[in-house]
């Protein structure tokens, strides 16, 4: 199965457990793989939202890793789409980016 068709596969698992799928650009800004995406809620509804730029491999790994945290044991799944979910479930999670910086009272950013 072609990286792009796995990445479809698990969007079709996302749909299943209700949970919505977006693609929106990222900050450009950040280092490959820096801010890719993941699992969030918005406005109490799950979300997986993931950078519109990344390659199907890329998108394959947010996605698997994004829903290695929910139970499918009672969903049918093709046996590599489960593998690909398992093997993403144990691996690190995406480092956080901020959102903004902020600067201490003094105005001067590198004492954060």
């Amino acid at each position: 199965m072609q990286p792009a068709q796995l990445a479809t596969a698990l969007e079709e698992v996302a749909a299943r457990l209700g949970i919505q799928v977006r693609y929106d650009e990222m900050d450009p800004n950040h280092p490959p793989g820096a801010g890719a995406g993941g699992f969030c809620r918005v406005h109490g509804r799950p979300m997986i939202l993931l950078d519109a730029k990344l390659a199907p491999r890329d998108r394959v790994a947010v996605l698997a890793h994004a829903l290695g945290r929910f139970d499918l044991d009672g969903i049918f799944l093709a046996p590599l789409v489960r593998a690909t979910i398992h093997s993403h479930a144990d691996a690190a999670p995406l480092e956080p980016c901020p959102l903004a910086r902020t600067v201490p009272p003094d105005g001067d950013p590198g004492d954060e």
